[in-house]
């Protein structure tokens, strides 16, 4: 039997805003509900996500307070939002991402937690093809609908740009798989790092055997799984890592915020083997900006 949480956990009452507290208010009062849900219609929507957000942030409330800090941080990494760049439009519409991953690995939703970083990657890579392809109308008629940008045209490209190849060198050198080219399966090459990324968030985000939340949960849901959460945050953190040094091949003058510099150079938590950020990751992030990556690294 579900029961009531007591009222001295904080997280037991819900919290509205006010009408003031909307950027665009029209300064009339919220009208009283005029087609209030069913009790037994909330209960039944909201029970086993409510469980698995407390049993979540039960365990993993400095977790949590280290990826949402990381996800703060996209909104200054746009860089101007009133004169945006191309890599900078593309992250401003996603820029609700971060939040979305977080909030469905809170309640238990964990394919749809790794589907809003695959939107993240994507979005970023096609921004910088853009920018550093001189295609600005090619990423306006993506903005407008109008385009289909696949991540392997746009991985192709970005390959190809100078602004890549450094890393891309230093990658082959050290774990001997460049930055994102192409794989050759039949020379058993698996292709870039942030082309595996990619494979990886990819292989949840179409629901694939193994990477669905009935393999995730082995039960209906949602309900909490600790290694799911795992799984999760290593990807998290990962695809802001390599989201984050795509930024910096764009602008070369990007400077990482302090609040992700201090998550990413903390060695502040622990994964386990299976769920820890990729070497490749690591040799990226410090060959561009030139530190350590100790989060999510043994």
């Amino acid at each position: 039997m579900s029961k009531h949480m007591p009222l001295d956990d904080f997280r037991a009452v819900r919290i509205v805003l006010e009408e003031d507290d909307y950027a665009l208010s029209s300064g009339i009062s919220e009208p009283p509900p005029s087609d209030l849900i069913p009790e037994d219609t909330w209960r039944s929507l909201m029970v086993l996500p409510d469980e698995a957000a407390v049993r979540t942030s039960n365990r993993h409330g400095t977790l949590l307070d280290i990826l949402n800090q990381l996800g703060g941080t996209w909104s200054v990494c746009v860089g101007d939002s009133e004169h945006p760049d191309p890599v900078g439009l593309a992250m401003i519409e996603m820029i609700n991402e971060p939040d979305a991953s977080l909030y469905n690995m809170l309640v238990g939703f964990y394919r749809q937690a790794i589907d809003s970083l695959r939107i993240i990657l994507d979005s970023v890579s096609i921004g910088a093809y853009c920018q550093l392809t001189a295609q600005g109308n090619v990423l306006q008629n993506w903005l407008d609908g109008n385009e289909e940008l696949k991540f392997n045209e746009v991985a192709t490209g970005l390959h190809g740009a100078l602004e890549t190849k450094l890393l891309h060198d230093h990658l082959v050198r050290v774990v001997h798989f460049g930055f994102i080219d192409q794989a050759n399966r039949g020379q058993a090459y698996p292709g870039g790092w942030v082309r595996q990324l990619y494979q990886k968030l990819s292989r949840y985000s179409h629901g694939r055997p193994l990477f669905n939340n009935t393999s995730l949960w082995h039960s209906n849901g949602p309900i909490y799984v600790g290694r799911a959460v795992a799984i999760v945050t290593g990807l998290f953190i990962e695809t802001f890592v390599a989201s984050y040094i795509i930024v910096k091949l764009c602008r070369p003058d990007f400077e990482l915020p302090a609040k992700a510099r201090e998550v990413f150079e903390s060695d502040v938590l622990y994964l386990p083997d299976w769920a820890q950020l990729s070497e490749a990751a690591g040799q990226a992030y410090q060959f561009v900006f030139g530190s350590p990556l100790q989060i999510g690294l043994s």
